[in-house]
């Protein structure tokens, strides 16, 4: 089981530091949207950022005129931004001012054991909202956290993997186990080899809530269900 990089440390942080013109004069108050995104490329004065709505709703494409700090957001990592546009709808493509960017855990579904399974989701954790955009699972969590987790990130049993029905698991190792204070913190995970298994029918997603929560993606026409 592989530990974080020291990206997720970052990921409490409000804002990554961007680069680019600010516009001291008064303008009207605008309305300012936060998606998961993946950055996909800067230029010298530019980010391009790919985001969808839901599901497997269409890929939409958002240039900003203020270029990222890639050796802080690498090109293809998943994060939160916050924008606005002229539209004034989230999910139109073209161009945005950016305001802010969230780091978030990166990675893809690893396969685990039903013992590391057990070690991986001992530790309390709070999965306050879970959903699907495209490949990746967007989680929004809480836990007793000092700096970083140990671990966290989505785990398949390898023995679901001959079934067809995928067990996934969102594992968490707290980095200060007993710890009174929660702290809130994001992750984006890519699922993309459980939905090129044409074997599969069927990932289910067990997390942690008030209790244990099921998350259901039926495989065909891509559905969710959420279940408890």
């Amino acid at each position: 089981m592989k530990r974080l990089s020291k990206l997720l440390a970052l990921a409490i942080l409000p804002l990554l530091a961007l680069t680019g013109c600010n516009n001291d004069d008064p303008t009207p108050t605008p309305t300012i949207f936060s998606v998961f995104a993946t950055l996909d490329s800067t230029g010298d004065n530019s980010s391009v950022f790919s985001v969808q709505e839901k599901d497997d709703s269409p890929v939409i494409t958002l240039t900003s005129d203020r270029k990222v700090d890639t050796e802080i957001l690498p090109i293809g990592n998943r994060c939160i931004i916050s924008y606005a546009n002229a539209s004034e709808k989230p999910f139109v493509s073209g161009a945005i001012t950016l305001y802010g960017i969230q780091l978030v855990a990166n990675g893809k579904v690893e396969n685990a054991t039903e013992a590391e399974i057990q070690q991986l989701t001992a530790d309390p954790i709070t999965v306050r909202s879970i959903g699907r955009t495209g490949s990746y699972i967007n989680l929004q969590c809480s836990a007793p956290v000092s700096l970083e987790p140990k671990q966290f990130g989505l785990y398949v049993d390898k023995a679901s993997l001959d079934t067809e029905s995928a067990k996934v698991y969102v594992g968490f190792r707290s980095d200060a186990p007993g710890t009174l204070d929660d702290k809130q913190f994001f992750g984006s995970f890519s699922i993309a080899s459980l939905l090129q298994n044409p074997a599969l029918k069927q990932i289910i997603i067990h997390y942690q809530n008030n209790g244990a929560k099921t998350f259901v993606i039926e495989k065909g026409p891509l559905t969710i269900q959420p279940a408890e």
